[in-house]
């Protein structure tokens, strides 16, 4: 991590095996597979806030319930399914602009 008041230089590979120098970190929010961030977001949610990923109005939104076996990976995807299917669900029938939404900033569009 840069120190404040001083850059680091990011180095950037693309396909064609060309590198890049870049001193803006913004350039992550352009570069990253949307894919990774899904994955990022829901890892951030169950691991920081308990699976809360939306309050509207009183009541908090989870993620699907937790596997009860917490070691079995298939039991995970599944639970990475669910829980991804309800937030675009809850998305598209409430809405990013809502203002009785409080969405978890880590779904929020970037």
């Amino acid at each position: 991590m840069a120190t404040a008041g001083r850059k680091e230089k990011v180095w950037l590979s693309f396909e064609d095996g060309t590198n890049s120098t870049n001193y803006n970190p913004y350039i992550f929010t352009v570069i990253r597979h949307p894919g990774e961030r899904i994955a990022s977001a829901y890892s951030t949610i169950i691991s920081r806030y308990g699976g809360a990923y939306l309050t509207f109005g009183r009541q908090h939104h989870m993620t699907a319930k937790t596997p009860q076996n917490t070691t079995d990976v298939t039991s995970w995807s599944k639970h990475f399914s669910e829980s991804i299917r309800k937030m675009i669900n809850h998305v598209n029938t409430i809405g990013w602009s809502n203002t009785q939404a409080a969405w978890n900033v880590h779904i929020v569009p970037q």
